[in-house]
């Protein structure tokens, strides 16, 4: 029993940590105590662009 409790306690505090894109990259934790959001929309959309242009620069040499 108290190891069931040990990975309950483990999962939740896992959950609760961890950044969700349904909550606009917050966690759960930050959304109870209503952290300021921060728009992150500026920093994909830059590292979307960088990854496309080094999948540009990069070859498959004949791979594919």
């Amino acid at each position: 029993m108290i190891e069931l409790i040990k990975v309950i306690d483990f999962f939740i505090e896992d959950h609760n940590n961890r950044n969700y894109l349904f909550l606009n990259g917050r966690t759960p934790n930050e959304m109870y105590i209503r952290t300021p959001e921060i728009d992150y929309s500026q920093t994909i959309k830059q590292a979307t662009d960088r990854r496309k242009m080094e999948n540009k620069l990069t070859s498959c040499k004949g791979i594919c």
